[in-house]
Parts: C-alpha cells; sequence; structure tokens
C-alpha cells in the first residue's frame, strides 16, 4: 500500500502542471474569437494578467522537457482573444 501511494504521488509531481503552467499541447486548445472564460476553462488559471486599456493579457508558463521553460501569451481584446503567442524568458 505505501509503495501504491508513493507512485501517485510521484505521477501527480512530475506529470500534473502547477497553476499557472501548461504543457505545450494547452496551446492548441485556445482559438481566435474565444471569451476569457472559455480560455480559463480549457488550459486553467493563469500565472498572470495585465490589462492596458482596452486589452487585456494572461501568461502562462509553458513547460518543456529540460527547464526550457517558454511564456505563452494570450491577448484579449473587447473581451476575445485577439492573438496567442510563445516567448522566450
Amino acid at each position: 500500500m505505501p509503495a501504491a501511494i508513493f507512485l501517485c504521488v510521484l505521477l501527480v509531481v512530475f506529470f500534473v502542471p502547477r497553476p499557472g503552467c501548461i504543457y505545450t499541447t494547452g496551446t492548441g486548445r485556445i482559438s481566435l474569437g474565444m471569451t476569457k472564460a472559455e480560455v480559463i476553462q480549457k488550459i486553467g488559471l493563469p500565472e498572470k494578467t495585465a490589462a492596458d486599456g482596452q486589452a487585456e493579457t494572461i501568461s502562462y508558463v509553458l513547460e518543456r522537457p529540460f527547464h526550457d521553460d517558454r511564456l505563452f501569451y494570450v491577448k484579449f481584446v473587447d473581451g476575445k482573444v485577439a492573438s496567442c503567442e510563445i516567448r522566450n524568458q
């Protein structure tokens, strides 16, 4: 029984992304015109949120192998996804 618990904990630690983090496959779930609620439903809560005038941008840490993490930004204009991009940290 303790071995099964250890295995479950190990799987969660290595295969479940932290809040604000997504895997590369998560970026393909986002499409232009989606609302912020739809984006959060698809890939989870963002790590950061920023707003300037009519635009709002949410960001996630895009987890990649070998600690080559990048940032994934989703920009909303008038409440809808206007663009998505991956940037180096």
